[in-house]
């Protein structure tokens, strides 16, 4: 495990405790309505006695695996944010995040909000000529990269009299490179040990990042969100679902996409546990860590369901029966709820008669569907873990026999 390497007594004279207006009680632990920034977040959660213990972060893909508590995410987050005060960066400057989802992107993420520093983020996978462009175009003082790999794609380029400094996450040492200042992920965090955090004048108003399109119809555009655009997420979305703390989040989009960040900051806010995995271990992470919830794409989901189709087409001709018999039982059933519910978005507005005819089947389709439940859906629950209460799907249309196979996983 990869653990941090500075104590928390190190840092305990330098960072002071979260002010009132941050403090929040156990029995109202997810109450951001009077936060100012997204680096709250951390503060009240590493003072959460049924938080701070728990695992923020795990990579288990890592080399060695990273597992990260609340309380020492805390920590790091401050730590990387003092380094940078300490290394001369002010309030406001513009700093680039060319990484791909990890515990670090997310300690270098919140330590540059902490700092009150706008991060520019995108993918280390990006096109050269593209990165390129951010850097210059965001303004950017200072440039945070994944690798070694991804500075030397764009060390020969990098103006030096603009970019002060570069950040290796990986914690590689840049070799024959003189021209620019280069420190690594753990030096930023060892500086910062050292030195007293600054607090820094930060509202919702406040620019936090800029975060870049792909620039597949012309050139990229920086989207500018303040502290109160991602807040909105985190205060809002707590309408829809409450995630109790440690529960498990498997995490696997983009991070560099507003869509992947902004569900992060909210399960964060509620004490979850998030699990890194990629496209290539994502099926066996499913059953191994078992997640009760999960953000994707309806690409993702498609997989998943062709995998469940493909284990239906090896079955027995009556178990296959047996297996479709069920499936349209239980669209019936979805249907007829949400026609009841008035949740039909096909029909927002069911007449009397229909939903009369809606709650007259729906008993009957109820007891079909918990049949089914029981000799098929349990089975195929089985095979993504078993616990999820929800997955969010976004980033494009879901198409519908999808929609419904997702609900029978929940």
């Amino acid at each position: 495990m990869n653990r941090p390497t500075h104590s928390g007594s190190t840092l305990a004279s330098h960072i002071a405790a979260p002010s009132g207006s941050n403090r929040i009680s156990e029995s109202r632990p997810n109450d951001f309505s009077s936060a100012q920034s997204i680096p709250e977040i951390w503060a009240i959660a590493a003072q959460r006695k049924t938080v701070s213990n728990l695992i923020a972060l795990r990579d288990p893909h890592a080399k060695p695996e990273v597992i990260v508590t609340y309380a020492e995410l805390w920590q790091q987050i401050q730590q990387f944010a003092a380094g940078l005060q300490a290394l001369g960066f002010r309030e406001g400057e513009h700093i680039a995040l060319f990484s791909d989802n990890s515990p670090r992107w997310l300690i270098a993420d919140q330590g540059m909000m902490t700092a009150g520093i706008v991060n520019v983020v995108r993918s280390a996978q990006a096109d050269r000529d593209e990165l390129l462009f951010i850097l210059s175009d965001s303004d950017s003082v200072a440039i945070a990269v994944q690798d070694q790999a991804t500075l030397e794609k764009l060390y020969s380029d990098i103006d030096p009299g603009k970019i002060r400094l570069a950040i290796i996450l990986s914690d590689e040492v840049m070799e024959g490179g003189d021209r620019l200042k280069t420190l690594t992920f753990s030096q930023i965090l060892k500086l910062g040990a050292k030195h007293p955090l600054q607090p820094v004048n930060t509202n919702r108003d406040t620019l936090a990042t800029l975060m870049y399109t792909s620039g597949t119809s012309g050139t990229p555009k920086g989207v500018m969100l303040t502290q109160g655009n991602l807040l909105s997420q985190v205060t809002n979305a707590g309408a829809v679902a409450q995630p109790q703390p440690g529960e498990r989040v498997l995490s696997i989009l983009p991070i560099w996409h507003c869509y992947e960040r902004s569900f992060e900051y909210f399960i964060f806010s509620f004490g979850c546990t998030q699990i890194y995995t990629n496209i290539r271990q994502v099926k066996r992470d499913l059953k191994e860590f078992k997640p009760h919830y999960m953000v994707g794409v309806p690409r993702l989901w498609e997989s998943i369901y062709e995998g469940v189709q493909k284990q239906c087409r090896e079955q027995p001709a009556n178990k296959q029966q047996l297996v479709n018999f069920f499936l349209k039982t239980s669209q019936h059933y979805i249907d007829s709820r949400r026609t009841l519910q008035k949740l039909d978005l096909e029909n927002l507005n069911p007449s009397a008669a229909e939903r009369f005819s809606a709650g007259l089947k729906l008993p009957f389709l109820a007891l079909l569907h918990q049949l089914g439940n029981k000799l098929v859906y349990q089975k195929i629950r089985e095979g993504v873990g078993g616990h999820l209460k929800f997955v969010v799907s976004g980033g494009g249309s879901i198409a519908m026999h999808l929609e419904t196979s997702l609900k029978l996983l929940e």
